[in-house]
């Protein structure tokens, strides 16, 4: 039995164990992760916590590297910085940066919720200071101790302090008075005790009715225990740090409990006294009332401490940093003290004379269910609609309550109200007043988002998607009315028929009407100058209809070229139909309404077919007649384009009748209300009608005279913002559509899906190898160029896409110019259109990285280098590299770059020499030569046998990677032991041993270059996963590879394409021997010369150095309005093919011509955001200035000392490896000139 019981003990014992063990990894590990989900899924991200330590290993990391901010450090000429953020929370400040800022300060300010409190580590970590007073409680507790403590500093009672507040003052100033007296009338005063003890007096006589030496102690001894809690020595976050008896912990204790026997003590002798001060409010609230854990006297001394904690500090700290700013600004201080010494005329200020005193007080203080449910996630709430009919109930009783606006209520003696919102729809005022701006709301099954905030609206005007469209509801609802037309259509329905109508209306067509608009105004005044005279000279007109006369004729004879019976018979029927569609009961939203055989819905459909067949009577004459009118437009749009459902002559019906209804009465009901502003306004008037007689002179006005009237328009301007003349402008998400930063696009499931929604698509993927074996069937059946095939006789084609990349140029023709397929795992989404290259230049997200495969797959040749890293680590990269090959750095290199120029021609002129003045020379190795020399210098400080083999291996590396095997995307494929792999880890090993070495040379010497900044980053900033040798390393090998072979590959396909085309040749070196008159070339003479910029242009687009300018989303990335890239596509932009599009560079895109570069790339491009010979957007190459300086150099020194031409001997195969280069090298007959 006892053995039993021992057991049944231990399976206790052990059964507890486990249940603390699953709870604290719960505690610990599973609660954060779980929260830290649900916030991500929001798109809200943040730092990796550790398991125990969460972020706080990570906080003391960033702060060690923060050198605090010190006064002893101030620069007197440098004028003080008011950004204090970095010094105090330098992990806030790069968490920010790295992780976004949130706009939902203002959703929290809003919500009401007793369920968001305050943590629960203010009562734990901080129980000491704050105990479980107002700070720190929540909920009922909460509410109960507000509800005790607020009133006693309502306004009112606040009032009744001024007098305590005056006293304190006047003590504060007599003291710095006695202060500036004794130091001989200037005194140097350290404000921050004087400040204090001023705020102390007074909230001491607040709460406890006196200010004596009790107060005092208590005071201090909450300063010694604010500076013990707010001790750095305690590292917050360690999981039960509270309970360690170290030597802050047991301070704190002891200060706690002093404090709380001081102030009991002083309750006490508060209570014998008569007065009522603040210390008898909480002894009552104590009395009754949800206290929550604490007992009586717990909730007195917490509330009592928390309060003197808050009011002592906070107010006296204001104040200080106060003080320091109108020191600081003394314009501010002048301008406070006019204003305080006008207000109080030198006596004592009471509280009307404070609340005068503006200038002060702004110196104080500055500046459908699931779709419901997904606007409410965006912080966009409204009313509750109901199951079928919406809030159309909440809208009628709303109006019912509202007096309807009425002329016979108008009382003339009062001005007249140009503010109409809560008489025309009462229900949006009232729901912008409980809801805020933006709101949601339901007509029926309609789920309406109500859009009245500003900043909403400028993003809605940005967003170019066809995808916010127009309501289906408005081809539903209001179809008699509109139809299909070009108010109610959308995507490229919608396109088509802008497309046709807008032209015919451009500002070119426009000034052609104005003779039919001045023949329709001559005919208005007529006819109201007949009825002043008719009326003695005075007459009570009407303005209405003539006004609605006016445009409908202008309207009919831009129209149909007339305005007779038939035209006011449709206009006047299109009337009778905005009527019968006006009715409320329309608008109503209640579902399947239309299709009830009610009065009004029968009177609409008659309508809309007399207006159907009179529109068609109308176009068939038109068309017998000659002249040229707006719907004969109308009828050639109706024979081709996109028409949707619509027939063609509904395509006309529909788009005439909007039309009709729009130009007749939008501009007229704009003219009604204008007359009835300028009556108002007899001011006005008179400014108008005198600008009118100055600029026309009593003739009739021209186009060029309308357009010197600025107060007219001023009046026109204010006209329509005041009365526009459209109601609402309603849009429909026909899919998820993104509005500035505010609306979250639902993810799909698989990245292809996701670009085939958005009407990208391409070859169909294979399960594992994605369309790699399409590749290499498109491969198969095209045959390779060879140097057999060369024909001499023929002109060397330039254009080489269908050679290189033969799949590239298939998929192009079949998908279109932007097209998705698949290597392997690896998702890509080619982008050959302009627009788009354009729109992605523009996009500076970090999200837009460089793809994971150039490390994994490239990893030996690239490693984690500036051309492979993303985001911190990149920015860290390019904050260290870009600025060694700034501009003003790159022309102190401008002496290595001439002594290698030098060398090269020397070189040559001895080969020349050698072959009896002309030789045929491979240019290949001689020009990587002369651009490995220079960067060897840039980089090393020297090139001699140490950095030769490091460029050797380096090339024979990119051989290795440059294998079709290894770009090929087959899985896991790096890790196969093949003998390009080994070759490649045997290679990789080796540069990486020569780099540290030729490192540790560079370390000892004199002179800077660029690995020692390359040394110095390493010690500092992100570097990701790499060790700081790592980071050497890498960066420094990438830059070899790029700098040592792209300006070498342009340099030689430079000379051959110059050597195609004499002509240039010869423009060039005359250019260069005019700038330089037979001298060396220096940076000034080579910026003279302009014929050898654009062939070097020239040469960059048509054999740009780069292969693919390749990007990858790491998060969903926004791309202009038409594209969204969905996290872990790789983008891929063929330069190659951008720079060869006929549509962007014209007809002669083939060819080699410079002078399309005489007025710089935008005159040479239709859209220069798509010349990406150096990359893309922020990640344009930081070495650009050095290559083009080579370039220049080299090109100027060749020019002014040979003549070249190509060799017999010379193949034309261009080679795409890892670079674009000629398979057979360049071979060039050079002369010595």
């Amino acid at each position: 039995m006892e053995q039993r019981s021992i057991s049944n003990a231990l399976a206790l014992l052990v059964l507890l164990l486990c249940c603390l063990i699953i709870y604290a990894i719960y505690d610990l590990c599973l609660k954060a992760k779980i929260l830290r989900a649900k916030l991500r899924r929001q798109g809200i991200d943040g730092p990796r916590p550790s398991l125990i330590l969460g972020n706080v290993p990570d906080i003391q990391k960033i702060e060690s590297k923060e050198l605090d901010s010190d006064a002893s450090t101030s620069n007197l000429n440098e004028p003080l910085s008011l950004d204090c953020r970095s010094v105090l929370l330098p992990h806030i400040s790069q968490w920010t940066n790295q992780y976004g800022d949130s706009e939902l300060v203002k959703e929290i300010s809003l919500c009401r919720s007793l369920d968001l409190g305050k943590p629960s580590y203010l009562q734990k970590d901080r129980g000491p200071l704050l105990g479980k007073g107002l700070l720190t409680t929540n909920k009922e507790v909460w509410t109960h101790q507000r509800k005790t403590i607020a009133p006693t500093l309502y306004v009112d009672k606040v009032k009744d302090m001024l007098s305590i507040a005056l006293e304190s003052g006047n003590t504060l100033v007599k003291a710095w008075e006695k202060l500036v007296e004794t130091e001989g009338g200037i005194a140097d005063i350290r404000v921050d005790d004087d400040v204090k003890n001023f705020m102390s007096s007074i909230f001491s006589r607040v709460m406890f009715g006196r200010y004596d030496i009790a107060e005092k102690g208590l005071f201090s001894k909450c300063r010694d225990l604010m500076e013990a809690s707010a001790s750095p020595d305690e590292p917050n976050g360690r999981p039960f740090y509270r309970f360690y008896p170290t030597k802050i912990n047991r301070e704190r204790w002891r200060l706690e409990k002093e404090i709380y026997r001081t102030i009991l003590e002083m309750t006490k002798k508060c209570g014998v006294s008569e007065a009522k001060s603040m210390i008898h409010t909480l002894v009552d609230g104590s009395k009754h009332g949800k206290l929550g854990p604490s007992t009586p006297q717990q909730f007195v001394v917490d509330n009592c401490k928390e309060l003197c904690v808050v009011s002592l500090f906070v107010p006296g700290t204001t104040a200080i940093w106060g003080l320091m700013l109108l020191a600081l600004h003394p314009e501010w201080q002048d301008r406070a003290r006019a204003e305080i010494l006008e207000v109080c005329g030198g006596q004592i200020p009471d509280t009307e004379r404070l609340s005068k005193m503006g200038v002060l007080n702004k110196a104080l203080i500055k500046d459908a269910k699931i779709l419901r449910a997904k606007l409410q996630k965006q912080g966009i709430d409204g009313p509750v609609p109901g199951l079928v009919y919406g809030n159309i109930s909440d809208i009628q009783k709303i109006k019912l309550k509202v007096s309807a606006a009425d002329a016979s209520t108008c009382n003339l003696n009062k001005p007249l109200s140009l503010d109409c919102r809560s008489i025309l729809l009462p229900h949006i005022s009232q729901w912008t007043e409980q809801f805020g701006k933006t709101f949601t709301f339901a007509l029926g099954k309609v789920q309406i988002l109500y859009v009245g905030h500003g900043e909403l609206v400028k993003e809605m005007s940005y967003c170019k998607s066809l995808d916010l469209g127009k309501p289906s509801y408005l081809q539903k609802d209001r179809g008699p009315l509109l139809g299909k037309g070009i108010l109610t259509t959308s995507k490229e329905v919608w396109t088509h028929q802008r497309n046709t109508i807008a032209p015919t209306l451009y500002v070119n067509k426009v000034k052609n009407m104005l003779s039919i608009m001045l023949e329709s105004g001559n005919t208005l005044v007529k006819s109201w100058e007949k009825m002043v005279e008719t009326g003695s000279g005075i007459a009570d007109i009407r303005v209405d209809d003539y006004v609605k006369n006016f445009t409908s004729s202008i309207f009919s004879n831009v129209m149909f070229g007339r305005y007779d019976v038939a035209h006011k018979g449709l206009f006047s029927k299109c009337r009778d139909l905005m009527e019968a569609s006006g009715s409320p009961t329309v608008l109503d939203g209640r579902p399947f309404y239309r299709f009830f055989p009610t009065k009004r819905n029968k009177e609409q459909r008659r309508l809309e077919k007399e207006i159907y067949w009179l529109i068609l009577e109308l176009a068939k004459k038109c068309r017998m007649r000659e002249g040229e009118s707006m719907i004969q437009t109308i009828v050639e749009g109706a024979k081709h384009g996109e028409l949707g459902s619509s027939t063609p002559q509904e395509f006309i019906v529909d788009n005439c009748k909007e039309l009709c209804i729009v130009a007749m009465d939008v501009p007229g009901i704009t003219a009604i209300w204008g007359l009835m502003l300028l009556a108002m306004h007899p001011e006005w008037q008179a400014r108008a009608r005198a600008e009118v007689m100055d600029v026309c002179g009593g003739q009739t006005p021209d186009a060029e005279k309308l357009g010197k009237m600025r107060v007219l328009k001023m009046i026109i301007q204010e006209i329509l913002r005041l009365y526009p003349g459209v109601g609402f402008t309603v849009r429909e998400s026909l899919a998820d559509v993104q509005i500035g930063k505010k609306l979250c696009v639902p993810k799909a499931k698989i990245l292809r899906a996701k670009l085939q929604k958005q009407g990208i698509d391409g070859p169909k993927p294979s399960f594992v190898l994605g369309n790699i074996p399409d590749i290499q069937k498109i491969r198969s059946k095209v045959l390779e160029a060879d140097a057999s095939t060369y024909n001499v006789n023929e002109p060397l084609s330039l254009d080489c896409r269908s050679i290189l990349l033969p799949h590239i140029s298939q998929w192009t023709k079949q998908f279109g110019k932007t097209f998705t397929f698949a290597l392997g795992k690896v998702q890509i989404l080619y982008i050959g259109d302009g627009e788009l290259v354009r729109e992605m230049s523009q996009c500076k997200s970090l999200d837009l990285g460089k793809p994971s495969y150039l490390q994994k797959d490239r990893g030996p040749l690239l490693g984690k280098g500036i051309l492979t890293t993303s985001k911190e680590v990149w920015d860290h990269q390019r904050k260290s590299i870009a600025p060694t090959l700034y501009m003003d750095k790159v022309k102190n290199m401008y002496s290595i770059v001439l002594e290698s120029g030098n060398t090269l021609v020397k070189s040559w002129e001895k080969l020349i020499e050698t072959e009896g003045g002309i030789a045929d020379i491979r240019v290949d190795d001689y020009v990587k030569k002369f651009t490995s020399t220079i960067f060897s210098n840039v980089m090393f400080g020297r090139y001699d046998a140490a950095t030769k083999d490091l460029f050797s291996k380096c090339r024979d590396l990119m051989e290795a990677s440059g294998s079709p095997t290894v770009l090929d995307g087959r899985p896991f494929y790096r890790f196969f032991p093949t003998k390009k792999n080994k070759d490649q880890w045997r290679i990789e090993k080796e540069i990486y041993r020569s780099i540290l070495d030729l490192t540790k040379n560079c370390d000892v010497s004199e002179s800077k270059n660029m690995i020692h900044t390359l040394v110095e980053a390493s010690k500092y900033g992100e570097l990701g996963s790499s060790t700081p040798q790592q980071f050497i390393v890498d960066n420094c090998k990438e830059l070899c590879i790029v700098a040592m072979d792209v300006p070498g590959i342009t340099g030689i396909w430079g000379l051959m394409l110059l050597a195609l085309h004499p002509e240039w040749q010869a423009r060039a070196r005359a250019e260069v021997l005019k700038v330089c008159g037979g001298q060396i070339p220096d940076s000034e003479k080579l910026g003279k010369m302009r014929v050898l910029k654009m062939i070097i242009q020239e040469i960059l687009r048509l054999y740009p150095g780069v292969g693919f300018t390749v990007r990858e989303a790491l998060a969903d990335v926004q791309i202009g309005s038409k594209v969204r890239v969905p996290k872990g596509v790789n983008t891929w932009i063929w330069p190659i093919a951008m720079h060869r599009d006929p549509q962007l560079w014209g007809p002669d895109a083939l060819k080699f011509n410079p002078e399309r570069f005489c007025n710089g790339v935008s005159g040479a491009c239709k859209i220069p955001q798509a010349y990406i010979p150096f990359g893309l957007g922020p990640r344009t190459c930081p070495g650009k200035n050095l290559g083009m300086m080579e370039l220049t150099v080299m090109f100027s020194m060749v020019l002014a000392n040979f003549s070249f031409s190509l060799s017999p001997n010379y193949y034309h195969v261009p080679n795409f490896n890892v670079l674009l280069e000629p398979k057979y090298g360049v071979k060039l007959i050079f002369q010595k000139l």
